[in-house]
This record gives structure tokens, C-alpha cells and sequence, in this order.
């Protein structure tokens, strides 16, 4: 009889869960820690100013109530936040003790920046007096969940008018999706955003999915000292990062942000070491196919794909977009197994546990692209912290270093397209007729020099091209844009011009001027594609070099540059300005008395000395920018 009794007593529904208000855990999501999902329709509730500005220190009156017959309600969380920020604002003061009661959100103690229930009772209106905070913050939103039962509710959908700070810029203009607007709040979902709705840990058979806009920008905005972050490239600011992801802890639960420019998915993983493998892991996942943004909570076991969570236990708050090729997530994590309640992962995800994010762990992101919501190998698309990650802590992380391979491709291509590259060129156009009498390895110097370089040239770009390959196991990197099709093409360019050589006619050929332009194009489109792929790549996260590198190699440029403008206007001040452009010669048995001839046309007059100063002097300076761009990649 007993037993009989206690089971229909555990079935039955006790009301609220809470039901002397809303407990601090909730303060980021604002959603009930019990029932269902949250309800999709127009909440039947508003809330009331009395006043749409504000300064410091002014007190408002908020008033929640219901619209039209309505039901009454029993419960209710009520925030004053700023606008496109989580962040709890100002102080509220009770007006009735026996029906209402604070709330400290945040870490500052006795905050009292929150207002909810404490009681069952039904109401049809509750009044409270908020007050702002002694400095402006920004415009502000007023905004309320309310709970008529334990499973009904609306989360965060009841929004007041905007508060406005004089001295703040204009509103901000709601995005809007099916005709409702999407405000800023980071939590509201309207129907026709949501195809399948998971709250605080409801079960559901899939994840929820998103519009394109995402309620609440993902910002840079308070790292460092309201939340912790990773940015890459160092300092970046959302849209603008290839990987950012942001944590902020309150009470039990984390609320994390993920953004970065990707094709298809960026995944956030938190891992007790530095390898794939045994790694909580947060997928948000644009669908090309349904124009819609997910978040999967998953489990890795190392390369394969990752282990989903489809009742999506311990996640909720989902908010995602995908506009201009950045893809961005907003979601709230329990912190443990405990704060997660009754609704834990499924037992094949990690035996249905969590990491506790009291503990520290380092921090994984990875991203590429998608088919449908099933994600592809994300290849070198991976970046790491450079140590553990304290979740409690607003630290800005930092990342681990470009990988040894990364930096190796890198490296070979700034030799080669910024030294060997440099001195072939240089000596092929401006050092024909200097040591006309000596040989070396039995070429002309110039032509044994030059020679030289450029092979260098192409072997090193060979090299680094198959370094990078190998980095991606063969795969196309999309991650990499521009610079992966620049290099390419550089690569490309780099065999062409040695292959044009190898078949070149003889000097004495009518048709050699043919080869002479083509050989020219080829190696000076290959010149400053290969500088435009090094620019390009060195803003990338696999590098990630400081923006001083991207100085020093404009510094190289200009020295390139002005070095180069030095030995034109000596060329033509040692030589006639009659006669005939003298075609580059690339073969040794042209005319023996190279002293004699012109270095562009009419009759040579001298400057060996002037010439070769000139180019020790560019070697010493190239090789200085070089230096600092090698040490710069091997520290980075």
C-alpha cells in the first residue's frame, strides 16, 4: 500500500519547483529549472515603465501584469539589462515582502540586481521599484519570465520598452524573423524561429535549431573582466575572428559564446589534455539545407566523428546564427552533473556525464564545413589553449603556438619568396655584365647566381606546399580562403617557369623574344602572388603572427622596392640611350665580350663598384627583415 501510495505521489506535480522563487542559477537564462519546454506563443503578460530614460541613481517603477483575461501567474523573474549585454543592471527594491523578494545575479555580493516570487499565490500584477546604477551603462531592457504553471511559462519573452541613457548612441533596430522581433535578448525564441524547442534540461528528440540572426550579437565586449575568452587572431572581435569563444559563470550554470568565419560549423571542446580524445565537445552547426543555425552537445573519443547527445541533457538558452560567412552560437552549460539535475546526458555520450567546469581543462576549437548538420574532418581547422582554462575566472587565454609542420611551411616560403626569389630576380636584371670575366661552376656568374636562386625557389616552395598538404591530410583547406588559392596558384607558376626554361630556344632564335616575355610574366606574376600569399597568411589562425610581423614584411617590401628603384635609374645612367634593349640572355655562349656590350642598350660606361655595393647592402638589409619574420613564426 505504501509503495503504491509513494509512486503516485511521485508522479503528481507539486506545483512550482520553485516556489519561493527563481534560485541564482537561473540569473543568465532566466529559465525555470523544472517542466517542459518553454511556450512559443505571444506571452499574454507586459511590463510596464514608468519612465523611458534614466540617469544615475534614478528610481523606476516596474510593473509585471497580465493583458486583457488573461490568467494570472504565479511566478516570475524580472532583470533590467543592458541592451545587447546579459548583464544584470542596477538594484531592485521589494514593495511587498510577503510576495516578492531579490535576487543576487552576478558576482558582486548582495547585488540585489533581480526581483521574483515567494510564494504560490496567484496574481494578476506585481509593482517593484528598480534603481539605476550610480554611471549609466547603456540603454536598458526590462525583461520577465512568467510562470502560470509548472508547465506553462514563457522565458524571458515579457520585455518592457527601451530605458534610454542620454548619452548613449542610438537604439538598436530589432532584427526580425516571421514578422516577430527578435530584440536582444539572448534567450527569446519565437515560433517561428524554432523547429524543435529544448529549455532548461528538457528532453527532445533533436536539438533546437535557429534563424539566421542571432538575438544577441556574440561581442568581445567584457572579456577579461565580466567573462574569460579565446580570441584568435590575438584581440580579435567577433565577426572579425577565424575562432572565439567566451565563458561566464553564475551560480550553476555557464553560459558560453562561439563565433568564427567558417563555412559550415565552429565546435568548441573541453579536454583534459592537449589531443583529441575524451573531450566534451559544442557544436554549433549552420544547415545549409535549412538556412538554420544548431548546437549539439557531443562526446569525442578521438578522430572519428563525435558521439551526439540527441535529448541535449544539461544545455539550454540555444540562441544561433549564421550571417556572412560567421557562424555563432550562444548556449548555458550546467557546471556538473549535479547542476544538470534530472536531466543528464544520454548513457552512451560519456556514460552520461559531464566535466565539471569547477575543475580547470584545456580548451579545443575546431570548425570546417557541413552536409546538412553532419559535420566533415576538420583538418588543421583546430586551435588549442596554451594551458588549462579556469571557467570560474575571467582570464583572456591564450593559444597554444602555431604547430611545428605550420610554422616549417611558413618559414620555407618567406625564404623563398623573400630571399631566393629576390636575389635571382635582381641579379637576371640588373647584374649581367658585372665579373665579365670570371665563371662560376662554368656559367656566367650572373647566370650561375641566378640559376641557383630560383631553383632554391622552387624547391623550397615544393617542400613547404607538400608540408602543408600533409598538415591537412590532402584535403582542401576552406578555412584558409585567399591565401590556400593564392598559394596554389604561386605553387603552380613556381614549376612553370623552370619547365619554360629547360625548352627555351637559342639566343640567336627570331622567336626567343617569345620566351623572353613569357619567362618574365610567369616569374613576376609568381613574385607578387608569393608575397600576397605570405601577407595573407600570416593573419591565419594556424600562424596567427602579431600585427608587428605584418610591419616588418610592408618594411621588406619597401626596401624590395626601393632597392630595385635604385639600380633602374643607375642603369640608365651608365648607359647611352641609343641602340637596341638588349634581350635577357639566359645561355653562356652568347657573345664572348659581354664587357663591352651595353647593360640596356648604347655603350657601357662602368659602376661595378657602385652596383655591388648596392646589392651587399640590399642582402644585409633583406636578410635583417627575414631574420625577424623566422624569429617571430618560431616564437609564435
Amino acid at each position: 500500500m505504501w509503495g503504491v501510495i509513494l509512486s503516485l505521489l511521485a508522479l503528481t506535480p507539486v506545483g512550482l519547483a520553485y516556489p519561493s522563487g527563481a534560485p541564482a542559477q537561473a540569473c543568465l537564462d532566466m529559465t525555470p529549472q523544472h517542466g517542459p519546454s518553454e511556450q512559443s506563443s505571444t506571452p499574454p503578460y507586459e511590463l510596464v515603465v514608468s519612465n523611458t530614460t534614466y540617469a544615475g541613481g534614478d528610481e523606476i517603477q516596474v510593473t509585471l501584469s497580465r493583458t486583457g483575461n488573461s490568467a494570472t501567474f504565479r511566478g516570475f523573474f524580472i532583470q533590467a539589462r543592458t541592451v545587447g549585454s546579459t548583464d544584470a543592471q542596477g538594484r531592485f527594491t521589494s514593495l511587498d515582502s510577503g510576495t516578492t523578494k531579490t535576487v543576487n545575479c552576478g558576482s558582486e555580493a548582495n547585488s540585489e540586481n533581480g526581483v521574483t516570487h515567494t510564494g504560490r499565490t496567484d496574481k494578476s500584477s506585481v509593482t517593484v521599484t528598480w534603481t539605476a546604477p550610480a554611471n549609466r551603462v547603456g540603454h536598458i531592457q526590462f525583461r520577465a519570465t512568467v510562470v502560470e504553471t509548472e508547465q506553462v511559462f514563457w522565458v524571458s519573452g515579457v520585455r518592457s520598452d527601451y530605458v534610454q541613457d542620454p548619452t548613449a548612441g542610438p537604439l538598436p533596430t530589432p532584427a526580425t524573423s516571421g514578422g516577430q522581433d527578435i530584440g536582444s535578448a539572448a534567450v527569446q525564441v519565437t515560433a517561428s524561429q524554432v523547429r524543435t524547442t529544448t529549455t532548461a534540461f528538457s528532453c527532445s528528440a533533436s536539438p533546437r535549431e535557429q534563424s539566421v540572426f542571432l538575438s544577441e550579437n556574440v561581442s568581445s565586449s567584457g572579456c577579461g573582466s565580466t567573462k574569460g575568452c579565446y580570441q584568435s587572431p590575438t584581440a580579435c572581435a567577433p565577426p572579425a575572428c577565424d575562432y572565439f569563444s567566451s565563458w561566464q559563470t553564475s551560480g550553476n550554470n555557464v553560459l558560453f559564446e562561439v563565433s568564427g568565419r567558417s563555412p559550415g560549423y565552429v565546435a568548441v571542446g573541453i579536454s583534459e589534455d592537449e589531443t583529441m580524445g575524451s573531450d566534451d565537445i559544442y557544436e554549433c552547426v549552420y544547415n545549409s539545407d535549412s538556412g538554420r543555425t544548431t548546437v549539439f552537445s557531443s562526446w569525442s573519443t578521438g578522430r572519428s566523428r563525435p558521439e551526439r547527445d540527441t535529448t541535449q541533457g544539461g544545455i539550454s538558452a540555444i540562441d544561433g546564427s549564421y550571417v556572412d560567412g560567421v557562424v555563432s552560437c550562444k548556449f548555458t552549460r550546467s557546471i556538473n552533473d549535479a547542476a544538470a539535475g534530472r536531466k543528464k546526458r544520454q548513457a552512451k555520450v560519456n556514460n552520461g556525464k559531464f566535466y565539471n567546469l569547477n575543475n580547470d581543462f584545456f580548451l579545443l576549437m575546431s570548425k570546417g564545413s557541413t552536409a546538412g548538420d553532419a559535420l566533415t574532418y576538420h583538418t588543421a581547422n583546430r586551435v588549442l589553449s596554451s594551458s588549462k582554462v579556469d571557467f570560474q575566472s575571467t582570464t583572456q587565454v591564450t593559444g597554444a603556438g602555431s604547430p611545428d609542420i605550420v610554422k616549417a611551411h611558413g618559414s620555407l616560403m618567406m625564404i623563398a619568396w623573400i630571399c631566393t626569389a629576390s636575389v635571382g630576380v635582381l641579379m637576371a636584371r640588373f647584374f649581367k655584365h658585372i665579373w665579365p670575366d670570371s665563371q662560376l661552376c662554368k656559367e656566367k656568374v650572373w647566370f650561375a647566381i641566378h640559376r641557383a636562386m630560383m631553383i632554391s625557389t622552387v624547391l623550397l616552395t615544393i617542400i613547404a606546399f607538400i608540408l602543408i598538404m600533409t598538415y591537412n591530410n590532402w584535403l582542401w583547406a576552406f578555412h584558409a580562403g585567399a591565401h590556400a588559392i593564392v598559394g596554389i596558384i604561386v605553387v603552380i607558376l613556381a614549376l612553370i617557369n623552370p619547365l619554360m626554361a629547360l625548352a627555351r630556344p637559342h639566343p640567336d632564335q627570331p622567336k626567343r623574344f617569345i620566351f623572353n616575355w613569357a619567362h618574365w610574366a610567369v616569374g613576376t606574376a609568381a613574385r607578387i602572388l608569393g608575397v600576397v600569399a605570405i601577407f595573407l597568411g600570416m593573419d591565419l589562425a594556424a600562424l596567427d603572427l602579431p600585427p608587428a610581423a605584418t610591419f616588418i614584411m610592408v618594411g621588406w617590401v619597401i626596401w624590395h622596392a626601393l632597392t630595385e628603384v635604385i639600380l633602374e635609374v643607375h642603369n640608365c645612367s651608365t648607359s647611352s640611350k641609343s641602340g637596341r634593349a638588349e634581350e635577357m640572355e639566359m645561355d653562356n655562349a652568347a657573345a664572348a665580350d659581354t664587357k663591352s656590350k651595353p647593360l640596356r642598350g648604347g655603350s657601357y660606361t662602368g659602376g661595378h663598384g657602385l652596383r655591388k655595393g648596392i646589392l651587399g647592402l640590399y642582402v644585409v638589409g633583406m636578410l635583417g627583415f627575414l631574420i625577424a619574420l623566422l624569429v617571430y613564426v618560431g616564437l609564435n
